[in-house]
């Protein structure tokens, strides 16, 4: 859906302010209705682009007024060697992909990122949603214990449930991996 549930929100926008300067280059993957950027925007965060397939939502919410740049491409499809983000922004994206394709967007990233933040639902089927194709989930069951074998980079930093929605909030920061491969040398 173009929103997401509040779930896991507050700690990771937590994060955001604690640790990602108001001058930083964003990217929204998926940006949906844009929930990110008023969350970010209210805050400082000026400098932000979007990545949103379904053209539906751009039109329908604004987005070009919104973001700085909006791409209308699959977030597959997109070249991340454009904008060397200090954020990109991962909100319920994931599970829209198989394990393969998810994989193959991360390592598309990875190196033009320093920080990302994904949020991932998970115990959650959905379909076609505003007859948007993208919208349904291919992989409903990305636990946290899924997601860390599939994506053992990415640190939790929450996973909390509310109603009816799982959400698994994760981060990754090049910092911290280049940390790592140098104490394991």
């Amino acid at each position: 859906m173009p929103y997401s549930s509040p779930a896991g929100k507050r700690k990771l926008f937590e994060y955001i302010y604690s640790r990602v300067p108001t001058s930083s280059k964003i990217l929204d993957v998926g940006a949906g209705a844009g929930i990110y950027h008023e969350m970010l925007s209210r805050n400082g965060y000026d400098n932000m682009d979007a990545i949103e397939a379904f053209p539906n939502y751009i039109i329908g919410f604004h987005l070009k007024d919104k973001y700085n740049n909006v791409y209308q491409i699959n977030a597959l499809d997109f070249d991340y060697s454009k904008g060397d983000y200090d954020l990109v922004i991962l909100g319920d994206i994931l599970e829209h992909l198989s394990e393969e394709d998810a994989r193959i967007l991360l390592d598309k990233i990875f190196p033009y990122a320093k920080t990302i933040v994904a949020s991932v639902p998970y115990n959650s089927i959905q379909g076609a949603e505003y007859g948007n194709k993208l919208e349904i989930h291919l992989q409903p069951e990305l636990t946290k214990e899924k997601f860390k074998e599939l994506c053992p980079e990415f640190t939790c930093i929450a996973d909390e449930t509310i109603g009816e929605y799982h959400v698994g909030m994760w981060i990754w920061e090049k910092e911290n991996e280049v940390q790592n491969a140098n104490t394991k040398t």
